[in-house]
Order: C-alpha cells, then structure tokens, then sequence
C-alpha cells in the first residue's frame, strides 16, 4: 500500500485519483487499519450507485475516477476509511491549502495518529495546529482546533484559507454544520452533497453503529500541548503548570543539593527553575514536597528492555508476541523503580519504543540499538553447535528473526547489517568486540572483528550522525575496536593501564558496570563455564575503576541485566553498589547529567530532542521526589516503592503518594 515518490505528486498535481492511486496514496495516514484485500470488481459493486462524478454530487469526478476493472485478479487493498478520508482531502483543497500543505498532512499523520483502528480520532497538523476528524459513541464531530484557544467551550483556530471556528456536530457519521447557523460556510463542504450523504448511509448499513465505533478516542489536541493517551495505565497530562515547592534540588550537575528554589513544569518541559520566594504565576498549581529532594529521572545506560526480564530459553524459542507483552510490563516496572531513561544495548525494542512513546504503554524514553552485531563464534552467535556449519545462504536464525543479533563476517555484511538497524531506528550501533560470558562458544579473551570490519560499521553510524559502541572486556578486544573508530566502551573491566591511556587520549566513553559477586550477581550456574568466564570477568572490575577514576575517564553507567526475571526490581540496588568506588554525589550525577551526555551522541538520531538528566529551563520534566537526602543515604535509591514519593515523566505524574 505505498505509492512511489514518483506518483505520489504526479497524481496530487493533477487533483485525480484512482480506486488504487488516491486509496494507497493515503496509507500515509492509515496506521495499522485493518483492511480488506478485495478484487476490482468487489471495488466496482460497492460503489455502484455512489457516482461522485455526476453534477448531483457537486462535479467531483476529479477525486475518484474508476479504472477498467476487468482484471477481477487484480486486488487491491481497501477500506471505507479510505474513501472516508479522500473525502475529506478534497474538502482540504476546497479550502485552500496547497499540495505541499496536504503532503505535509500526510507525513505529519503518519507519525502522530494515535488511535490507530478504523474511524476514530483521525488528525492532520499544520504549523502547531490541528485539523481533525473526531468520532465518539453518541456524537461525532469533525473540528479544526487549537488547544490554546478555547471559545464557547470549543477549541478553535484560523488558518490561511480556513473559515474561522468550522466544527460539526450531527446525529450521522460524517456530516456536518456550522457552529453559527446563522453565518455563510466559507466553502462548499463535501458533507453536504448528495453523493457523500450516499456513502455515509452504504457505510452505515454496512457496519453497526457499535462496532463501527468500538475504541474511538476521546479529542485528542497538539501533541506540544496535550500530550496523547490512551491507556488507562498512561495519567492525564496536566491542564496547567505545576510547581514543585519546598523542595532540596539535585540537578543532575553540580552534585550538591540546592535550597531556596522551586521548580515549575508546563506540558511535558521544565519551564523555570524559580527562587521559592519570588510571586507565583497565576493559574499554577503547587505541590508542597515537604522538604524532599527532587532530582532528575534516573538513566540506565545499559539496559536490555526485551531480555532483562526473560529466561535465556525463552528468547531463544518464544513467539515474539510473548516477549513483548513481557518486555512492556517490565517497561512499566522499570518507569515505577525510578528510570525514566534506558539506552538499550541489544534487542528489538523499537515497537516497545514506539507503544511508550505514542501512550499505549507505561514505560522510560529508549535509545535503541536495535539487534546486536556479532562475527560467527562471537558473542551474538547463539546457535547450537549441530547448526553448524551454515550453508552460505542459510536462512535467520530465531534469534535474528526476532532482531535480538545479527551474525555479520566481513565488510560488506557488517555495512548491510549496520544500515538495516540504522533504518530500523537505532540511536546507535553496538557490535561484540570480544568474548562474552552469557554466551556458550566464545571464550571470554577472544577478540572479534578486525578494523576494517569496525572501521565499516563506524562508517556507515557516522554517515548518519551517530556512533558505535562495543562489547568488549580485554585490552586487544578494546584498542581494536578503538582503532576502527568505536567511541563508546562497553564494559571494559580486563583493560589494563595501557588501554585506559588510550581511552582517555582518544577521548572515548567507558561505559561500565559493577560488576562483583554479591547479592546482585547475575550468577550463573556453579561449575559452569559461563560462571568462570563471570568470575574472570569480576575479578578486573576493582582494577578497571580505579584506572577510570586515575585517568578520568568518561564514566557511564548501567546494570547490563540479562535473562532473569527475579533480579530487575535491583534495578536501584545496584546503582547504589557503585559506592564502592564512587562517593554519592558523584554516582547519581553519574546516572543522570552524565549518561544523558553519552546518550547526546547520538547527535541528529537522538529521539528526544530536549535534554534528559538534568533539571534546567527547557528540558523534559522527567522528576524524582525522594522521601529524604540520596547524597547523604544513597540506598534510598535501592527502595524505591518506598522511598519515590513522586514520578514524573512527560510531564505526567505515574506516581504521587504524598498525602
């Protein structure tokens, strides 16, 4: 259902549309809507009778002309949304709007509509305003609105070559009239036609009232100032700015607490960071935090959102539609423990990123990296030894199917495989540099890839404006990749002092991991060989920080929690065992202002394009009230169904407990 560059202006320019140009021309805008696969003649008989060319209909024969349908082989994809939808681009250009307008309409709704089934809210956006058609169970409307302006209880706006304050209000689907009766309609609305009163009735008698409007959105309004929802797990944006008051401030920099300000959020940003003392804006709304420390959102830099919280055996085999309902509630977990930010460092976490992001599903803002890059043998091969050797044209394994990792040898494959996560939406680019410990076949000394190999990779990332990070822990592991062009270390506890020097000439991100063997060991079986590689692997860990802390290295930090469920809700508890090389302060600037550094790197294919991390005019208001002091005690982080009185991301408030 997708029209080529090509057609697409050939066919607006000239106003016509087919029953299979104008209907694939608007997939733009159609989401995931179900449609039907019918052939040409199914297409002629539905609209028989319904003849939009006829002087009746108001001459609209240049909306839908009807091709031969004599090829009854010939299918086509088809819903009445379609032809619900063409109707109403005419009706755009009635009005006015030029092509470069209705094409901007298009791509604006492809990646905004938010209730995606078949006649509900469908929106186009122009200059921060909103054109859309709204269905209800009892009541549809078809407005134009702006949420910054509100008269008689509608939402209204003027555009260039709109009537001013145009809404409809019927007891039939898709018809409509002026607010003011009493004023002229600026344009001749296709509503009112004979013809589309045919249409809307065929479609009435074809489908029932009740499902026909089954999950139809409530008014959903400009994404910049009424962020959508739709779920009853996502909370309501708030309807005015509120302000955080008698509060100790961490923001995410300077590593002390701050006195003496208060904090105010509109819509899904930080607006002011003021003194406590200073007149409040009318229309405010206040939080009294009763002394508390409001902190940034927490950030993991390595995260895996669609393993952490399933057995090894399970991404090996389960259907991927089970792991990502797994992998959504532990999004939701992993929101409610205080991380309102997570880099994903393999796995296919885009659909998740998409569900959170459009409001279906409670979660952190994700940096993709979309499937990891591995050589054959290394630390992304997971297949089992009788699946060896592969023909050459072999098909994916389960785990590549699923997007988890790709086995890539070679430039040219790692170039192939690099722009394909690249397409997919990656904020970065991870490969295996070296051995691993959860996997079965790579010893954890063994390098993987040589320079020209990352050299390829680091090509394609830069070309697109991002970087690549490595999976690596032993010197030759790290300097290879390092001499390839890798800005980002992940890992790292085998380097030596050697190693460390060259990290800190190259300016390079270490991004590591407290990795000891204590209560929050991912251990794994006693005896085996993946509990040796582990134990060789804890062993650097001491030696690895302290060369960070020496030759002040670009320190990141994240859990790397793989394959067990039970361990996650740690989450908290193991940024507070990094006090064991870092004091308080510096670990929570470490998972804040600090990571939200790293995750800037990824320059022009950063998702979010306000800052995370910190508490600053401008950025996202992703907030944290903690019930005390975390510099002073930073196991209150290691509680946090306790110890996080508020949550706030977006500007929503997931969490508040105070009374």
């Amino acid at each position: 259902m997708r029209t080529s560059e090509s057609r697409e202006p050939d066919a607006l320019s000239r106003g016509a549309y087919s029953a299979s140009e104008g209907l694939r021309l608007l997939n733009f805008s159609r989401g995931s809507t179900p449609v039907r696969h019918v052939s040409r003649s199914t297409v002629a008989r539905w609209l028989r009778g319904y003849d939009f060319g006829n002087e009746e209909s108001g001459g609209h024969s240049e909306l839908l002309w009807r091709p031969d349908y004599s090829n009854d082989d010939d299918l086509i994809e088809f819903s009445f949304r379609d032809l619900i939808e063409l109707r109403f681009v005419k009706a755009f250009r009635d009005i006015g709007l030029g092509l470069p307008t209705i094409r901007e309409c298009y791509q604006r709704a492809a990646e905004e509509v938010h209730d995606e089934r078949p006649f509900s809210t469908q929106k186009f956006r122009i200059d921060g305003k909103t054109i859309f058609l709204e269905i209800t169970e009892g009541i549809q409307e078809a407005k134009l609105v702006d949420l910054r302006r509100r008269q008689s209880g509608k939402r209204q706006i003027t555009l260039p070559g709109l009537p001013t304050g145009m809404t409809t209000r019927s007891p039939t689907m898709f018809t409509c009239t002026p607010v003011n009766e009493t004023e002229p309609q600026a344009f001749t609305c296709l509503c009112h036609s004979p013809a589309f009163a045919r249409l809307n009735d065929m479609v009435e008698r074809r489908f029932s009232r009740r499902s026909f409007l089954t999950g139809a959105g409530a008014v959903v309004g400009a994404a910049a100032f009424w962020p959508k929802q739709a779920s009853a797990a996502i909370p309501d944006a708030p309807k005015s700015p509120i302000a955080f008051t008698n509060i100790k401030l961490f923001d995410g920099k300077s590593g002390k607490l701050i006195e003496g300000k208060r904090v105010v959020i509109e819509g899904n940003k930080i607006k002011s960071i003021e003194e406590a003392a200073s007149p409040l804006a009318a229309g405010s709304e206040t939080i009294d935090c009763g002394g508390r420390t409001l902190m940034p959102g927490l950030i993991d830099a390595h995260w895996h959102s669609m393993m952490a919280a399933v057995p090894m055996m399970d991404l090996m085999t389960a259907d991927i539609g089970y792991i990502n309902l797994v992998a959504a509630e532990e999004a939701r977990k992993t929101l409610m423990r205080g991380f309102t930010t997570i880099r994903d460092m393999a796995g296919p976490s885009f659909g998740l990123k998409r569900a959170i992001d459009r409001g279906l599903n409670p979660g952190p803002r994700i940096w993709p990296s979309g499937a990891m890059i591995s050589q054959t043998s290394g630390h992304g091969d997971f297949r089992l030894p009788y699946e060896v050797p592969a023909q050459i044209d072999a098909s994916l394994t389960h785990g590549e199917a699923a997007g988890a990792g790709m086995i890539a040898d070679g430039v040219d494959q790692v170039l192939k495989r690099t722009r394909e996560q690249l397409m997919l939406g990656a904020s970065q680019i991870k490969l295996a540099a070296g051995g691993g410990v959860a996997s079965n076949f790579d010893p954890i000394d063994v390098s993987q890839y040589t320079e020209p190999e990352f050299r390829a990779a680091v090509d394609c990332a830069e070309n697109w404006g991002t970087y690549v990070t490595v999976h690596a822990y032993t010197s030759r592991a790290i300097q290879t990749a390092i001499r390839g062009g890798v800005r980002c270390i992940e890992h790292g506890q085998l380097m030596d002092e050697d190693t460390a020097k060259m990290i800190a000439d190259k300016g390079i991100w270490f991004s590591s991991q407290a990795f000891i063997e204590n209560e929050f060991s991912n251990s794994y079986p006693e005896g085996s060989a993946n509990q040796a590689k582990q134990r060789t692997m804890y062993a650097g860990t001491d030696t690895a920080y302290g060369l960070a802390k020496k030759y002040k290295l670009k320190t990141a930090w994240g859990t790397d929690l793989l394959f067990n469920p039970a361990m996650t809700k740690n989450q908290g508890a193991i940024l507070t065992t990094m006090s064991r090389w870092y004091s308080n302060d510096e670990i929570l600037v470490m998972a804040t202002g600090t990571n939200a550094e790293l995750l800037a790197m990824s320059g022009p294919r950063n998702p979010y394009p306000n800052k995370v991390g910190v508490i600053e005019a401008g950025a996202y208001a992703d907030l944290l009230l903690i019930d005390g002091d975390p510099i002073a005690n930073i196991k209150l982080i290691a509680d946090p169904e306790k110890n996080l009185k508020i949550i706030v991301k977006d500007g929503r408030i997931y969490k508040n407990t105070l009374a």
